[in-house]
């Protein structure tokens, strides 16, 4: 399994580039990394789903009378709405698993983003650094 910078970065090197710069690039040894790290994580992609519709299919066996109404955690997700949209033929396979891909993708983005902002406003206000870190003690029961 390739560690996920690695795989972030390949995403970006395809998706931020210009395209005049793929003709220059395409032959390189970086660029053959990069799509080696893309066909991972799309394979991992699929597994997810693959592991998804699954875990959907045992719980509608399992009790049958409350996915009639979606009313399962895993039915209103995200992912059990796609994993429906594709079911009722509304998205495509490869429509689904590109969904999935951005989100695992954009989380990452939007996620580190929030804790940048974050440590900068903690890093100058040491009143407020001091009552979140009494907050989060006292919720971790420390």
């Amino acid at each position: 399994m390739l560690p996920l910078h690695t795989l972030l970065q390949a995403w970006e090197h395809f998706l931020l580039r210009p395209a005049w710069l793929g003709c220059l690039t395409s032959r390189t040894a970086k660029h053959q990394q990069h799509l080696e790290a893309i066909k991972a994580l799309q394979s991992a992609t699929t597994t997810l789903i693959k592991q998804a519709a699954a875990y959907s299919k045992e719980i509608a066996k399992a009790t049958p009378q409350a996915t009639t109404n979606s009313s399962l955690p895993f039915e209103s997700s995200f992912l059990g709405k796609l994993l429906s949209a594709q079911a009722s033929g509304q998205l495509s396979r490869n429509e689904v698993q590109q969904l999935v891909l951005e989100m695992l993708l954009a989380g990452t983005d939007t996620s580190s983003v929030s804790l940048y902002y974050l440590m900068v406003e903690l890093q100058g206000n040491r009143t407020l650094e001091y009552e979140l870190r009494d907050e989060v003690l006292a919720a971790a029961g420390a």
